[in-house]
């Protein structure tokens, strides 16, 4: 695929749920591709903790979590595909 252009927008969009991340698309990403797809997952992983919800907003406790956990199941997709792969990232 050659260079990401913008992988924390990627990352954001992963976490809103419109872009999905599986071992077919990971596959034509380089391993610098891969780094910068990990590196931008953690800097939104960080800013989306990061997001004061009140306690009483259960729906916007609950859309922060599946963000949270959209991005936490991306990393460890990437993080396994580079694994089977034998990628150093």
């Amino acid at each position: 695929m050659g260079a990401l252009a913008n992988p924390k927008a990627f990352a954001q969009e992963v976490s809103k749920g419109l872009q999905s991340l599986t071992m077919a698309t990971l596959r034509p990403f380089t391993q610098n591709d891969l780094k910068s797809v990990l590196l931008g997952i953690e800097i939104v992983l960080r800013e989306i903790r990061g997001e004061q919800i009140p306690a009483e907003d259960n729906m916007a406790m609950k859309e922060k979590n599946q963000r949270i956990m959209r991005l936490n199941s991306a990393a460890a997709l990437v993080r396994g595909y580079c694994k089977q792969r034998k990628i150093i990232i």
